[in-house]
């Protein structure tokens, strides 16, 4: 799957299950922005990830976050984003939970973010997925 997929899927999920703030998979049924792209991953939500699911998700995820925090004009690393104390590492949480004003902003960036992708035709694939973890 490549990431322009991942996203659109990914906002296809906040669509059906709800969207949520400060859980991957929050108790009401909804997702973060990292949570609905583990589930398009086929990552099970209903489990508390191990160590090595946990390094295959970043794996599966990371090409996607990266191209929505530039989508975003935030990149890993970036003074404004290292300046907040919470999520120095996990910028796309990060920006879910204290940056997105609602829903409708997440899955507009995913979309939007996909749609320039696609038109860049610069969609690398995604490599991870919970088959791919050794436990």
């Amino acid at each position: 799957m490549d990431v322009a997929t991942l996203l659109e899927k990914a906002a296809d999920v906040l669509d059906r299950d709800g969207w949520c703030r400060r859980y991957m998979h929050g108790l009401n049924g909804g997702h973060c922005a990292r949570g609905a792209m583990a589930v398009v991953l086929g990552f099970d939500a209903s489990v508390f990830y191990n160590k090595y699911s946990a390094v295959a998700l970043m794996q599966g995820v990371a090409p996607a976050e990266d191209a929505l925090l530039r989508h975003l004009g935030l990149e890993r690393g970036s003074p404004v984003i290292n300046r907040v104390p919470l999520w120095n590492d996990n910028t796309v949480p990060w920006w879910n939970d204290w940056v997105a004003k609602d829903h409708g902003e997440v899955t507009s960036a995913m979309r939007a973010c996909a749609a320039v992708l696609r038109a860049q035709q610069a969609t690398p694939a995604v490599q991870a997925t919970p088959e791919t973890v050794e436990a």
